[in-house]
């Protein structure tokens, strides 16, 4: 009965581990889409690249320190 039990919660365990990393890879997604529609003002319908995230970090960035700059003066 026993080896049952441990047996159900295992793979009850490994299911878990599949829906969350599932939700993980949408939330991200999710965010990825958030982050360009807010830099574009328009919709986008594919998850951006690495490296086009990495662009959109750094025209971001860049825009940051130009307000940040004028601010100082």
């Amino acid at each position: 009965m026993w080896i049952i039990i441990s047996i159900v919660l295992a793979i009850n365990s490994i299911w878990l581990l599949k829906v969350n990393r599932d939700l993980v890879n949408r939330n991200e997604y999710l965010i990825r889409q958030v982050e360009a529609n807010r830099h574009n003002s328009g919709l986008i319908f594919e998850p951006m690249s690495d490296e086009q995230l990495e662009e959109l970090k750094k025209a971001w960035q860049d825009g940051i320190d130009k307000d940040t700059d004028n601010k100082e003066d």
